[in-house]
């Protein structure tokens, strides 16, 4: 039986056998523990770096700007510096890439086309900068806004191959057209970013909307000159300065005057449009 153990040594006091009588003297038996630098492994600071790693969830936002909605390309920036650690001590480096988006690209009307990491220091405090870039896919608009809105104004046109004495049949789908426009702006109006500031697909329903103004404009000035009451007489002078005055059809001048009218407008229109739409495409391009 043992009396107590201890890390130095065991002392025996009583040890009882069947066949051996009892033991009147006490062994001592001491143990010993050494501690061996050979063993151990030395580490060189300068050969074998130590790698911090941290997983952080940051809730951030961008401002976005919409003047080329929904043409539009957004850049977004997130940026990470150390705080109260040097650049002298510690240096924030990219690992490869630097940045690697895993989540979903296409997003509710954006698209992450690119995503890259660049060194941005404040003062002596390392840094990185991460930058997204976001392409607004623009299909939805283009598909229910831009054609639907511009077939309006092909039909507004149109009118101007109605015949002229046809007025109330012609103004009737001009002011359609415009209604229709008018409506069709404040629904979408509605359902995308609000701005202090015009967006080109505003600038589109201003155009839409001006345009079928100026065909309603025309329409009037138009049916004006073909109903002018104004009746023109020519006397023909002969050798002695008297003759026979001669009624023209008024009627037959007017319309003379407002076909002459309307085929301007038919050639007017059109080169408005096509000047319109190279300056909003290369708007929407640089902007």
């Amino acid at each position: 039986m043992f009396s107590s153990i201890d890390r130095y040594t065991i002392h025996y006091i009583f040890l009882y056998f069947a066949h051996i009588p009892p033991c009147s003297d006490i062994w001592w038996l001491s143990t010993v523990y050494t501690i061996s630098c050979i063993a151990d492994e030395l580490f060189d600071a300068k050969l074998n770096p130590l790698i911090l790693v941290k997983k952080l969830t940051v809730t951030t936002s961008c401002q976005f700007d919409l003047e080329a909605f929904p043409f539009d390309k957004q850049i977004c920036n997130i940026r990470v510096v150390l705080s109260g650690i040097t650049k002298e001590y510690v240096i924030l480096v990219p690992d490869e890439n630097g940045v690697q988006f895993v989540g979903q690209r296409k997003l509710l009307e954006y698209r992450l086309i690119s995503e890259t990491m660049d060194q941005q220091d404040e003062g002596n405090y390392s840094g990185q900068a991460v930058r997204l870039t976001f392409q607004n896919m623009s299909n939805f608009y283009v598909t229910s806004v831009y054609i639907p809105t511009f077939v309006i104004v092909i039909i507004g046109y149109l009118v101007f191959f109605f015949p002229t004495s046809n007025f109330n049949e012609r103004v009737m789908v001009g002011l359609t057209g415009l209604l229709v426009e008018a409506t069709f702006f404040s629904q979408v109006s509605a359902s995308i970013p609000h701005t202090a500031y015009l967006k080109l697909v505003d600038i589109w329903f201003v155009y839409c909307i001006v345009i079928l103004f100026l065909v309603v404009v025309a329409l009037v000035i138009i049916h004006w000159l073909q109903e002018e009451s104004s009746v023109s007489l020519i006397r023909p002078i002969n050798s002695k300065g008297t003759g026979r005055k001669i009624e023209v059809d008024p009627q037959a001048v007017r319309k003379a005057r407002a076909v002459k009218l309307n085929f301007v407008c038919r050639i007017l229109f059109p080169i408005l449009t096509i000047a319109f739409f190279i300056g909003y495409g290369l708007s929407a391009s640089f902007m």
